[in-house]
């Protein structure tokens, strides 16, 4: 990446709101912790018309599933609710720090966890199935949403007995039979 050019990447998916106070529920969606953002400004995608686009992450509570967080420019459970469904981005240039302004120090990684954006290969038909599009966070696993192959939109449960391999550019599974039908 050229010096000039700024890049994002997805932090978080705002499931939904928490209180009066504007308060978000949020999944972590990348390989570097949600408290190494506090402070650091971020951006909220898709971006919607009369709601904040660009905001700081002010606090963090992280719980055992998820986290919640408070944004500097949401103030109200009215702002927080319309927030629901989207992402929390920043800049990649930030990503390459490895402490935030209050001094916590992380780790980078070397693969990613945030899956969206692979292309994902049955192993036994070698079909490209598409590409990830949505991670859903549920109390039994993850699902991928894949669209853009010959099933269509296709939940593949993110679990270890399906999941062979995962590379910068595709993920390789290995799917029970009768799961793409039931997706179709």
């Amino acid at each position: 990446m050229k010096a000039t050019e700024i890049g994002y990447r997805r932090i978080a998916y705002i499931s939904r709101s928490k209180g009066l106070k504007g308060d978000l529920i949020v999944q972590p969606a990348g390989d570097r912790p949600l408290s190494s953002y506090v402070g650091e400004r971020i951006w909220i995608v898709p971006p919607l018309l009369e709601a904040v686009r660009e905001t700081r992450l002010l606090e963090l509570k992280e719980q055992a599933k998820d986290s919640v967080v408070r944004l500097a420019d949401v103030k109200d459970v009215a702002t927080a609710r319309l927030l629901a469904g989207h992402y929390l981005l920043a800049e990649t240039s930030s990503e390459n720090s490895c402490a935030n302004q209050t001094g916590e120090t992380y780790e980078p990684t070397a693969a990613p966890r945030d899956p969206i954006g692979l292309a994902v290969i049955e192993a036994d038909t070698q079909t490209v199935l598409g590409t990830i599009q949505e991670v859903r966070r549920t109390s039994a696993q993850e699902l991928w949403v894949v669209d853009g192959g010959p099933y269509g939109e296709v939940l593949i449960p993110a679990v270890e007995a399906f999941i062979l391999s995962i590379d910068a550019t595709t993920a390789l599974v290995s799917l029970p039979g009768g799961l793409l039908e039931l997706n179709h």
